[in-house]
């Protein structure tokens, strides 16, 4: 594998010399994750499994609700849960009564694919010479190939992470523009509601600021860092105000 990527960086100037090869792989990639699909697409099992019956339950209900035990003893689950059932609700009703595995495939591909364009852009603003290599090693031979017929929160919190990153290396190395750390920060609150270790790309930035502060002294830590932690805050405050106001407790199934 490493042979390989060593030869398209080489030959990198033959292999993306215009912009019809470069759709040829765009989509040779897609049929190959078509492909993937086909043949190795699963439903959901163990606790996202309760999240996927969920939303089945909740489009198929003439009469839903968001009431569930196993998503209030596990409220991490909740917003991704509401989401989701909200999404396959307007699918059902616009006729798509049996589909339900192939429309969480299809939000598995578009978050991915979301992934590995913000990716490209970053790595394109790191070293640019190393960003169609990179991206083409990753669309043909990574495990994200693999991860792509899995429809759970790994693959669906992969945006929050990598727009995130590439936010904060606009803003500490390209232009402190406040909008980037805005996003960021409510990306990685959004996405630390679907997944707790989402965070860690908080902690990681927090320990890069401390070691690189004197690198880094035009930032304003004391109006980044606080515009920051309100907004990864403030997705988390609101997902408790929507479960102890939106959640019935009495009608929870035990």
């Amino acid at each position: 594998m490493i042979g390989l990527f060593i030869v398209i960086y080489k030959y990198q100037n033959i292999l993306f010399r215009n912009k019809w090869i470069n759709l040829l792989f765009v989509i040779l990639y897609f049929v190959l994750q078509l492909i993937v699909i086909h043949c190795f697409m699963v439903e959901p099992s163990w606790d996202f499994g309760e999240v996927y019956k969920n939303a089945i339950e909740f489009a198929k209900s003439a009469h839903p609700t968001f009431g569930n035990a196993y998503l209030y003893m596990c409220d991490n689950n909740i917003i991704f849960s509401v989401i989701l059932d909200c999404i396959f609700k307007f699918f059902y009703w616009i006729g798509l009564k049996d589909s339900f595995l192939q429309i969480g495939i299809g939000i598995n591909l578009i978050m991915i694919d979301i992934s590995l364009i913000y990716l490209y852009k970053l790595l394109k603003l790191i070293k640019e010479e190393y960003a169609k290599p990179f991206i083409l090693f990753c669309m043909m031979f990574s495990p994200l190939l693999f991860y792509l017929p899995i429809f759970y929160t790994d693959t669906i919190t992969l945006p929050f992470l990598v727009i995130p990153l590439y936010y904060f290396y606009n803003y500490f190395f390209v232009k402190q523009k406040v909008r980037y750390i805005m996003i960021s920060g409510l990306l990685l609150g959004f996405g630390g509601l679907l997944k707790p270790t989402v965070l860690i790309l908080l902690i990681a930035v927090i320990i890069f600021l401390i070691l690189k502060k004197e690198e880094l002294k035009r930032i304003n830590y004391y109006k980044m860092i606080p515009i920051l932690l309100l907004l990864v805050v403030i997705p988390i405050l609101g997902q408790k105000v929507f479960v102890n106001h939106f959640f019935d407790k009495s009608s929870l199934v035990l």
